[in-house]
C-alpha cells in the first residue's frame, strides 16, 4: 500500500500504477520464494487485482483495461497453471455482467486477448518443453 502511494506521486494512470506496485512487491517475494511452494501464493496478488477491476469497472468498453486484465490473467496462469480454474469463472462473470456491450468489434479484441493471455504462459510452455519434452508438465504425461 505504501509503495502504491509513493508511486502515485509519479504516475497518473492507475492501471500502470497498480502494475508497478505489484512488480515492486512481487520482485521481493520472487527472490525470497524461488524454489519453494510459496511462489504459488504470488498469483494471489494478480487474482485480487483482476477481481478488483472486474467488480469496479466496465471492462469490455475500455480496451486498455481489458488487455491489462488479460495480461494479469496470463501471468497468474504462468505462475501456476491451476489458476486457470479461478480465471475461467471470472471470465464467465465478466461476459454475463457485460453482455450488453458484446458486439462485432469485441471479436477482434477477443483474438488479441488470446494472444496477450498466451504470452506470459508461453515462457512456461517453452521451458517445460525444453526440460521435459512435455509443454504442460506434469499434466498429461505420455
Amino acid at each position: 500500500y505504501q509503495t502504491k502511494n509513493i508511486l502515485k506521486l509519479f504516475f497518473e494512470n492507475h492501471q500502470f500504477l497498480s502494475l508497478c506496485s505489484t512488480i515492486c512487491y512481487s520482485s521481493f517475494i520472487l527472490r525470497q520464494w524461488t524454489g519453494t511452494y510459496y511462489i504459488d501464493s504470488l498469483s494471489v496478488i494478480f487474482l485480487l487485482e483482476i477481481i478488483y477491476y472486474v467488480l469496479k469497472e466496465t471492462i469490455l468498453k475500455n480496451r486498455k483495461l481489458l488487455f491489462f486484465i488479460i495480461l494479469l490473467s496470463g501471468i497468474a496462469t504462468a505462475i501456476k497453471i491451476t489458476n486457470l480454474i479461478l480465471i475461467i469463472p471470472i471470465a464467465v462473470f465478466v461476459l454475463i455482467k457485460e453482455r450488453k456491450y458484446i458486439d462485432k468489434k469485441i471479436i477482434l479484441n477477443f483474438i488479441i486477448s488470446i494472444i496477450i493471455f498466451c504470452l506470459p504462459f508461453l515462457i512456461y510452455v517453452i521451458d517445460n518443453l525444453k526440460q521435459t519434452g512435455n509443454p504442460i508438465f506434469p499434466y498429461y504425461m505420455v
